[in-house]
């Protein structure tokens, strides 16, 4: 009986984690807007139908974030040629904390201010870093606090080859 309850328990978990991944990749992100440091203002529904793109939530006080701040900055050359937009979005700091943090440790990518954490709300963040890759249709396909390395590639590569045939 114990192990007919265990493994029942088992199936249930791993059915649920497969149902937040299928739930989680057929929901549409909310638009939003978002200023740079540079006062420059994006909204989400503006890469609509035209690229991937890429959010990474992040504060400067974790080091996490801070690790994968640089991790991203490093690959941003990269991901703009795979036509992918990428959002660094600082979460619940003001403009003068970021600009303290950015002037020890500049980066090339830029970086967009959720001061009152609307944006992460909306997107129902349970903490920082996290990324999130959305599709040009608008579809959130991943969802993880770790930067998803060469799965990133599997998750665009469908519309990459999709684009070429048509170039």
């Amino acid at each position: 009986m114990k192990i007919c309850k265990k493994s029942f328990i088992i199936a249930l978990v791993v059915f649920l984690s497969f149902s937040r991944v299928s739930a989680q990749s057929l929901s549409f992100a909310r638009n939003f807007e978002l200023e740079d440091t540079r006062g420059n203002k994006i909204t989400l529904n503006s890469f609509k139908g035209k690229q991937f793109v890429f959010l990474f939530f992040w504060t400067t006080w974790c080091p996490f974030c801070v690790k994968g701040l640089k991790l991203l900055n490093d690959r941003y050359v990269s991901l703009a040629k795979d036509n992918v937009k990428l959002l660094a979005i600082n979460v619940g700091e003001s403009r003068s904390q970021l600009e303290r943090f950015l002037k020890n440790s500049p980066v090339a990518c830029p970086i967009f201010l959720d001061k009152d954490t609307s944006v992460a709300r909306s997107f129902n963040l349970m903490g920082v870093p996290t990324y999130i890759i959305i599709n040009k249709d608008g579809r959130i396909v991943y969802e993880e606090n770790y930067f998803p390395d060469e799965e990133y590639k599997n998750l665009i590569g469908t519309q990459i080859n999709t684009d070429e045939k048509y170039r």
